[in-house]
């Protein structure tokens, strides 16, 4: 899984790089270098991304072990479309995950509005969701999931800039034949780090907001 393994000290000086004419001349060399490197599937809209300062996002595939970081691509209402290096994607919906592209046998949308209320909200309850997975066969399936959300009291995140308070809240969910669960952490409303399942492809996805 190259495509996510962007370091997030490459991303932030580059983001410096772009913020300093005097220091363009960089940017320039470093597309160059990049044209040049055997990762030859990246794409130069990620570049695009960072010389615009585009937000970024510190994202992990736990089951192997991957990290990196991801930018903003756009935003449209509470989706955002994240971009790995490669132009693969991950879509989140008010922080929660609702799609995947570029990643496999992905996820190609999820229904998420009652847990996202009940989890923005710092609120328990049961609730459910719909996830919608492209089949290696190229058939979408659809499945429903019983999920159960609590609030597990407060739990500061570090974001890079200082500690900041959160709540922590797990959702657990499962139907006849699976059965997964989601952490979040919730500052003033907002979810800024989490650990969500995608799918049996991928398995659990982290997501970190990076603060500048």
């Amino acid at each position: 899984m190259k495509s996510i393994l962007f370091p997030l000290a490459l991303a932030c000086a580059l983001a410096a790089c772009a913020s300093n004419p005097e220091q363009a001349r960089n940017v320039r060399a470093l597309k160059q270098a990049l044209a040049r490197d055997a990762a030859t599937d990246f794409d130069p809209r990620f570049v695009t991304l960072i010389e615009a300062q585009a937000p970024m996002l510190q994202v992990g595939i736990i089951e192997r072990q991957l990290s990196g970081t991801v930018l903003l691509e756009r935003r449209d209402g509470e989706v955002e479309t994240w971009m790995t290096p490669d132009g693969a994607n991950l879509i989140l919906t008010g922080g929660m995950l609702t799609g995947t592209k570029g990643l496999g046998i992905g996820l190609l949308g999820a229904d998420v509005s009652a847990p996202l209320a009940l989890v923005r909200s710092g609120q328990a309850g049961v609730v459910d969701r719909f996830h919608t997975y492209l089949t290696g066969d190229d058939h979408a399936v659809t499945r429903s999931y019983k999920c159960i959300v609590e609030n597990l009291g407060p739990k500061p995140v570090d974001l890079g800039d200082g500690p900041v308070s959160a709540v922590l809240m797990r959702e657990t969910c499962r139907n006849l034949d699976q059965s997964f669960f989601n952490l979040y952490w919730v500052a003033q409303g907002k979810i800024v780090q989490s650990r969500q399942w995608s799918g049996e492809f991928q398995g659990a996805i982290s997501t970190r907001l990076v603060v500048k």
